[in-house]
């Protein structure tokens, strides 16, 4: 997602996940209103996911869900319905005064076809600051152009399925994601991870390029 602002549940997966951003973890269970005093709202449902918008871009399905407290916009790919993957999240709220964006309610989402700028919109009501935040959504999916442009960083990840030693065609930096999105473990410098101690299920791992491939744990 890329902001252009203009004025005019699964909670545990949300708050980890604002509570690790670097910019907005110091407002983490904000309110959306009076003030950013930190963990406001932890005894009455945290950030409070409001509204959501699904579309499909390209061969795959995106949720894009407001978090009315602590504000911002959230995207899931939830392509396999059960098992989504975090992909981004936007905050138009101001981090260091109360303002900005607040109050994330209604949210649309915009076919290029429709958008005055020829490119797919996300379009947020905020109901406390009266204000209407506009994203333009980017695919930072490669294409099949894109990969053979990128041949010479892209890397491949064997055996799949594991036992729980996976190899990379590649020595680097190395995060292991689950279906949540979540940080399992981090490699650095290496083209060997062991990941047996994680529970048997799907896992992503990605390389500093942002590059990503599937794998499973098999135990």
């Amino acid at each position: 997602l890329t902001n252009n602002s203009m004025v005019f549940n699964s909670g545990d997966a949300f708050e980890l996940i604002t509570s690790q951003n670097t910019t907005f973890g110091k407002l983490f269970n904000a309110d959306n209103e009076a003030s950013n005093t930190l963990k406001a709202r932890s005894r009455s449902k945290g950030p409070e996911p409001e509204g959501v918008t699904v579309s499909t871009i390209g061969d795959k399905t995106y949720a894009f869900i407001t978090l009315e407290r602590i504000g911002g916009v959230m995207v899931y790919d939830v392509t396999n319905p059960s098992t989504p993957i975090y992909v981004d999240y936007k905050n138009t709220r101001n981090a260091t005064a109360f303002g900005g964006d607040n109050g994330p309610e209604g949210i649309i989402y915009i076919q290029p076809s429709h958008s005055p700028t020829g490119k797919p919109m996300i379009i947020v009501s905020n109901e406390i600051s009266g204000t209407i935040s506009l994203f333009e959504v980017t695919n930072n999916v490669p294409s099949a152009v894109d990969e053979l442009q990128n041949a010479s960083n892209s890397f491949s990840a064997y055996p799949n399925p594991s036992q729980g030693l996976i190899n990379t065609t590649k020595f680097g930096n190395y995060t292991i994601f689950n279906g949540l999105g979540q940080v399992m473990m981090k490699a650095n410098n290496t083209n060997k991870l062991d990941i047996s101690s994680l529970p048997a299920g799907m896992y992503f791992i990605q390389n500093e390029m942002k590059q990503t491939h599937k794998i499973i744990l098999q135990k």
